[in-house]
């Protein structure tokens, strides 16, 4: 959501950049921001990057690990080699070194949108409003088996009425629609075409 919003606040100028997720996972964690692979909420994200900023993924492609591998072998703090890195061939072999000060990206203010347990109609305006103002926003949802292991594209409904103690997922809510059954929000998921696959 964050690259995404990027790219609309740069209206073209500049390089395409999507934030490297994988900076996020390998340090974010030893800050308290999330647990890496074992999860998190977008507030961490949010306050991360509005305290550290984050690289561009230029810095470190998304390998699927997180802060453990540092850990694992004793690491108190997120090594340099962890947020952003270059490397280059010398003598026919890759050596690489951590790049001391990356492009950063912040952000400067995050928020809710709408009130938890309010009005869904009132919430459903001011998801929509906020859309159109700046850009996609994410959104918590529940995922039963049927959207995990059935969903193959189109309209997903529920038939379970999952509830709030059922949130286990974010999602990016990019838009919103009417449908033969009334409106729907147009999302995009971080599952990819196989779901799960690339997954922590």
């Amino acid at each position: 959501m964050l690259s995404d919003r990027l790219k609309i606040a740069k209206a073209g100028a500049g390089p395409d950049v999507m934030l490297s997720r994988q900076t996020l996972l390998n340090c974010a964690a030893f800050k308290g921001y999330g647990g890496g692979c074992d999860g998190g909420d977008p507030i961490d994200v949010f306050r991360y990057m509005a305290k550290f900023g984050l690289p561009g993924e230029g810095c470190l492609s998304y390998t699927a690990t997180d802060h453990s591998k540092y850990a694992d072998i004793g690491l108190k703090a997120c090594p340099a080699g962890g947020y952003c890195v270059n490397c280059m061939p010398v003598k026919d072999k890759d050596v690489c070194w951590p790049v001391k000060t990356p492009i950063l990206y912040t952000v400067t203010a995050y928020g809710r949108v709408g009130e938890p347990g309010g009005d869904p109609a009132a919430n459903a305006r001011a998801m929509q409003a906020e859309i159109l103002a700046r850009g996609p926003i994410v959104c918590s949802i529940a995922t039963p088996d049927a959207l995990v292991y059935g969903y193959r594209g189109g309209l997903f409904d529920d038939k379970n009425s999952s509830t709030r103690d059922d949130v286990d997922h974010d999602i990016e809510v990019v838009g919103w629609g009417e449908g033969p059954a009334g409106p729907f929000w147009r999302i995009r998921n971080s599952w990819g075409e196989l779901q799960g696959a690339g997954a922590c």
